[in-house]
């Protein structure tokens, strides 16, 4: 309810407000000019979601001036901690 009523608040302010998000969220907010995109494949939906995690974890512990393979590692040693979470 919080999007929707920000969303009104600056429509009544002379505003013209696009709102981007998941379906939870838009479904609340009421207008005529709604559109829904779709992907080509909803895989990439999980596949976004897993890079997140990666790179959440990963900028805990790669420093800004880290090298290239500095940064592949950190990367990888997340993957393999996160990938023990997976079921086959």
């Amino acid at each position: 309810l919080f999007a929707a009523k920000a969303v009104d608040m600056m429509g009544q302010d002379g505003f013209v407000v696009l709102l981007e998000g998941r379906a939870q969220t838009v479904n609340y907010v009421k207008s005529p000019h709604r559109f829904t995109l779709m992907l080509s494949d909803d895989t990439l939906i999980g596949k976004r979601r897993a890079a997140q995690r990666v790179m959440a974890e990963a900028v805990k512990t790669i420093n800004a001036d880290a090298t290239d393979e500095q940064i592949a590692s950190g990367l990888e040693s997340v993957l393999d901690e996160i990938s023990k979470d997976v079921v086959v």
